[in-house]
């Protein structure tokens, strides 16, 4: 994801954290799966999403619920963090922190 951003955003700092959240309805992409055959049963996908909740601590797999726009809401939704910014270029709306890229840019933070 790192060399992904410095390449459409070369200014970026380089000691940038990157937080990767999957919002998804994890009732329905189970069933779905399973439905499937894609999984033989519904445990392994609570263990694909525990292992990715696990892998690294800045990602994260968030159940939004079992409602069809769910995800789409959670997407949507402002940021509970006022200094988080949508990378409009970035896959998926990547999140970087605001006060990073100003400063980067020479511009002042607050």
């Amino acid at each position: 994801m790192q060399d992904y951003l410095r390449s459409k955003i070369p200014e970026l700092p380089h000691d940038l954290d990157i937080v990767i959240r999957i919002y998804g309805n994890m009732y329905g992409l189970n069933k779905t799966y399973c439905d499937a055959d894609i999984l033989e049963h519904r445990e392994m996908f609570a263990r694909f999403v525990r292992g990715f909740n696990m892998a690294h601590p800045l990602c994260d797999f968030v159940d939004a619920g079992n409602g069809e726009e769910c995800s789409d809401v959670k997407i949507r939704g402002k940021s509970l963090n006022p200094s988080s910014t949508i990378l409009p270029e970035a896959p998926l709306g990547t999140h970087y922190d605001n006060r990073n890229y100003e400063a980067a840019r020479g511009r002042p933070s607050l």
